[in-house]
């Protein structure tokens, strides 16, 4: 049954994997077909911005927040203090993130027509950054929510393939990209509520306890995204914004590249083996000692 359980969440967090494949080659050429080299380096660039704010709101709790989850699944009032201080501090950062935004947005745009959109760009990323889950991959209980992002982001795909035509589009593209975050969001805590999971406001020491055990990995994780958010800026800066479009298209076309090259590494292959051969010794050592 427990390996039975293991193989079930590996195959979905699998299918997410894949639909974060799949997505971008329908919606990519359309988009960068749509708003031209110079609107789509803008995009990026105002999505490479947006990227530090989301840095802020993440801080490290994809990874401790699971941890968390997964040593206190079996006390539920120990596992509900430390997904509701999370979460909490999560908001809280969030607060913080979108008024430094919005103040740096307003004081330092040098072009007022980009103020809406990069408003709904922050919009999108922070609403991503605020999606739980850690909480669902803690628990091992991945099929209702990505159930949820399935729909929501194949809906959202239809939508840009069928109506994102020229670059006068550019709103309702960035619009439908947010709706389908916020819809991930609710549907996250709704999910939450039907696994009778009742999320408290936390005390101050309680969100301070939760960020303190996630510093590290706030930095480590400022070290490895700035490095590859910073270069679309770069060039945007330097180079200007039609070069950060092509900047930006060729690296997200390497990336998916790659990422679907290693899903069929032979050496890749290989360690996800080892690490399901982990799993399967450990419970293999817990049935021995029960």
């Amino acid at each position: 049954m427990v390996f039975r359980k293991i193989v079930e969440n590996a195959g979905w967090i699998g299918l997410v994997q894949i639909l974060n494949y799949l997505v971008p080659l329908f919606t990519l050429p359309v988009i960068t077909r749509a708003l031209g080299p110079h609107l789509y380096g803008s995009v990026a660039t105002m999505t490479a911005y947006a990227g530090y704010a989301g840095l802020l709101v993440s801080y490290g709790f994809n990874f401790s927040g699971m941890r968390s989850v997964a040593q206190t699944r079996d006390r539920p009032q120990d596992m509900l203090r430390e997904i509701s201080a999370a979460i909490g501090a999560q908001f809280v950062l969030a607060a913080i993130a979108v008024v430094l935004f919005l103040i740096a947005l307003f004081s330092l745009s040098p072009d007022r027509s980009y103020n809406l959109p990069a408003v709904i760009i922050l919009t999108q990323v922070v609403s991503t950054c605020l999606i739980p889950q850690w909480v669902f991959l803690g628990l091992e209980r991945m099929k209702d929510f990505t159930v949820v992002q399935l729909v929501s982001r194949v809906l959202a795909a239809i939508c840009i393939v069928a109506w994102v035509r020229t670059a006068d589009d550019l709103i309702f593209f960035l619009a439908v990209n947010s709706l389908s975050s916020i819809a991930i969001l609710i549907g996250s805590f709704a999910i939450l509520k039907k696994y009778d999971i009742r999320l408290h406001v936390p005390s101050t020491v309680e969100i301070a306890d939760a960020m303190r055990g996630s510093t590290r990995l706030f930095f480590t994780n400022i070290a490895t995204n700035l490095y590859t958010s910073t270069n679309i800026v770069i060039v945007s800066l330097v180079l200007g914004p039609a070069a950060a479009g092509e900047f930006a298209l060729a690296d997200r076309i390497g990336e998916r590249s790659q990422e679907i090259k290693d899903l069929g590494d032979k050496d890749a292959i290989t360690a996800r083996r080892d690490v399901l051969q982990q799993e399967i010794n450990k419970i293999k050592a817990a049935a021995q000692l029960t």
